[in-house]
């Protein structure tokens, strides 16, 4: 942390890796009262990753979530969390059924982890999310990578239970569209 005229700076936490402490911090951390929460693509019981909680002056440290990267949780996240009304929503870049990515949900305290979704990729879905979602209500959105009909990625919206998933945008790339999203 640094103060806004550039005193105070502080490491709140170095990341060692290994099974008891993520590696590789991706995305923002989101902010939630005085907690910080944030992502890490490495690090954790299996290495693929972690999620972890930190408060705004550096104390109280602690892992939330280590990713598996099983059929049932994801693994890699390069992402942000978004957070609301103490449930924590994102993405990881590999996991889930498919080994394509996920979206999952789970409680501030740690508890209640789910996924909402696993990416399936081809012509009719994403793969390889490597972008933060963004929350309007209930909806969630959010582009993947990879995917859809020309393979250049796309755009999708779920709603915040995992219900009404469905492609918004295949990006085919050229002239006249973009491909490969990268970024919020």
């Amino acid at each position: 942390s640094i103060q806004a005229d550039g005193n105070g700076f502080m490491v709140l936490h170095s990341f060692a890796g290994g099974s008891d402490d993520g590696a590789y911090p991706y995305g923002g951390l989101t902010l939630s009262g005085t907690s910080l929460f944030g992502m890490t693509s490495g690090g954790g019981s299996s290495d693929k990753g972690t999620i972890f909680k930190i408060d705004t002056n550096g104390a109280n440290f602690a892992l939330l979530h280590h990713f598996t990267g099983s059929t049932s949780d994801g693994s890699n996240p390069r992402a942000s969390l978004v957070i609301s009304d103490s449930v924590l929503y994102g993405m990881t870049w590999k996991g889930g059924l498919n080994n394509l990515g996920t979206i999952f949900k789970m409680n501030s305290d740690g508890n209640g982890f789910s996924l909402l979704y696993s990416f399936v990729g081809g012509a009719n879905d994403g793969k390889y999310p490597q972008n933060s979602l963004c929350l309007s209500g209930s909806t969630l959105y959010g582009m993947t990578l990879e995917g859809g009909d020309a393979l250049g990625g796309t755009l999708f919206k779920i709603d915040t239970d995992g219900s009404d998933y469905a492609v918004l945008r295949e990006f085919v790339g050229g002239e006249n569209d973009g491909a490969f999203p990268w970024g919020t």
